[in-house]
C-alpha cells in the first residue's frame, strides 16, 4: 500500500487498489483448481513447495524490477523517535483515523464471512462438495465490483462511490437480517446467495476507496502509514470477524446479524471523519 501511495493519490490510487483487490478476490476462484492441478504431481506436500516456488519468483522479480518509490525528501531517519512521531501523525489526523477504524468494522464482515462460510453453507444448506463454488461464487462478486470501482473512480471520485456504497451495505444487510428474522427456518439458499452477493459486491466498491481516503493526508509518512493502518485493519478485523463467527448459533442469524452491525458503525466512523456531510469533495485537511 505505501508503494501505491508513494506513486500515486487520490483517485489514481483508488484505481489501483481496486485492481489489486480485484486480483486479491480471484485467488479464492482460482486456488482450489490449482491446488488440484499441483496434486496430480504428488501429494499434499507439494502444495508447499509450490507456494515456495512462487514466493522465491516472486521476491527475485520485486528486486531486479521494482524500483525505490520514496521521495528523498520524505525520508524518515530510522529511529523511535521517528518510529512514534510518524504514529502520532497517523493516529491524529481524524480522516486517516475514522476511514482506518471503518474500514476495520468493513473488513471484519469479509473475516466475519470466512469464519462462518463452512458453518453456513455446509451445516446449515448442506451444500457439501458445492461447498468451494458457492464460496468462489461470493469472492467473484467482490472482484467483479473492485473492477468496476477501477472504471467509475475516475469520473465519480472516491468519495461518491463509497459513500453510496456504505450506505447501500447497510440498507442491504438491513433487509437481509428482516428475512431472516422473519421465520425461523432458513431461507431459501439462492435468496440468501442473491443477499450474500449484494453485500460483497458493495463491499468491493468500499474496501480500496476507504483505504485510499484513509491513505491520502499522509503521503508523507505513506510507509508509517500503511503499517498502523494496515496492522490496524487486519488485526481488527480479524478479531471482529473471530467474534462473529464465534457467535454461530446453527443458524445464519449472528453473521447476518453481525454484517448489519458493522455496516452502521462503518458509516457511523465516515460521518464523524465527514462530519457529516456525505459526497462532498475534501480539501485534505485534517
Amino acid at each position: 500500500v505505501s508503494i501505491v501511495r508513494d506513486v500515486f493519490g487520490g483517485r489514481a490510487m483508488a484505481e489501483v487498489m481496486s485492481l489489486i483487490m480485484m486480483v486479491f478476490m480471484i485467488v479464492p476462484i482460482i486456488a482450489p483448481g490449482t491446488g488440484q492441478l499441483v496434486l496430480l504431481f504428488g501429494d499434499w506436500h507439494l502444495i508447499f513447495v509450490f507456494i515456495a516456488v512462487v514466493a522465491i519468483i516472486v521476491t527475485i522479480w520485486v528486486a531486479r524490477k521494482l524500483p525505490e518509490t520514496l521521495d528523498q525528501a520524505d525520508v524518515r531517519p530510522f529511529t523511535v523517535k521517528s518510529i512514534v512521531a510518524g504514529f502520532l501523525i497517523v493516529l491524529t489526523n481524524r480522516m486517516a483515523l475514522c476511514y482506518t477504524l471503518a474500514s476495520t468494522f468493513i473488513f471484519g464482515a469479509l473475516f466475519g464471512f470466512i469464519n462462518s462460510a463452512q458453518q453456513v453453507y455446509v451445516g446449515i444448506y448442506q451444500l457439501g462438495v458445492w461447498f468451494p463454488v458457492a464460496f468462489a461464487a461470493v469472492a467473484l462478486f467482490m472482484s467483479i465490483s473492485a473492477f468496476l470501482n477501477s472504471r467509475w473512480v475516475g469520473r465519480l471520485g472516491m468519495r461518491k462511490l463509497s459513500h453510496a456504497a456504505i450506505i447501500g451495505f447497510v440498507v442491504v444487510t438491513f433487509l437481509w437480517l428482516s428475512v431472516q428474522l422473519l421465520s425461523s427456518e432458513p431461507m431459501p439458499f439462492l435468496l440468501f446467495l442473491a443477499f450474500f452477493a449484494m453485500a460483497m459486491f458493495l463491499f468491493g466498491l468500499i474496501a480500496s476507496n476507504f483505504n485510499s481516503l484513509a491513505m491520502e493526508p499522509l503521503g508523507h509518512v505513506a510507509g508509517t502509514a500503511s503499517s498502523v493502518l494496515g496492522f490496524m485493519g487486519t488485526v481488527g478485523g480479524a478479531i471482529i470477524g473471530a467474534s462473529i463467527g464465534q457467535a454461530f448459533d446453527g443458524t445464519a442469524t449472528p453473521m447476518v446479524a453481525g454484517f448489519f452491525t458493522v455496516s452502521v458503525i462503518g458509516l457511523i466512523f465516515v460521518l464523524i471523519g465527514e462530519k457529516g456531510k456525505l459526497f462532498r469533495p475534501h480539501n485534505h485537511k485534517a
